[in-house]
């Protein structure tokens, strides 16, 4: 659940904080951006050089992908420690997982009444709601 506080409103858009990121408690103002992953990790870059060399006003908050996941959850199931962990993100970083890639073409016409096709690698995979539920 994220915990969103409007501090002004205007035509043009709102600017507020969020107070709670899911499980994660953050002070994290808007309008923000999300930083993208792959399976986890920022595209060409290891966790220590983002650490070391990405300045952020902010603590980012990491947008993961369901997509680039979704072949290997079996394996981050049986690691017991979340995606996060599996993939050695910044400790309590806050997460936002996606059922699309942005960078990916969308194709939405498989979708039916009680799947949603996602496209990995190995092609569509169909996921049933029921599996997205915690």
């Amino acid at each position: 659940m994220v915990k969103f506080v409007v501090q002004r409103s205007t035509v043009n858009g709102r600017i507020g904080k969020i107070f709670c990121w899911g499980n994660v408690n953050i002070e994290h103002e808007t309008p923000s951006c999300m930083m993208y992953t792959r399976a986890g990790h920022i595209p060409h870059l290891t966790w220590d050089v983002a650490a070391a060399h990405l300045r952020h006003r902010q603590s980012p908050i990491y947008q993961l992908t369901l997509p680039s996941l979704f072949e290997a959850l079996p394996v981050i199931e049986k690691s017991g420690g979340g995606i996060a962990r599996f993939a050695s993100m910044p400790e309590g970083a806050p997460t936002h997982l996606t059922l699309t890639d942005p960078l990916m073409e969308r194709n939405m016409k498989f979708n039916n009444g009680g799947n949603i096709a996602i496209w990995t690698k190995g092609g569509r995979r169909n996921l049933c709601f029921f599996l997205l539920e915690p």
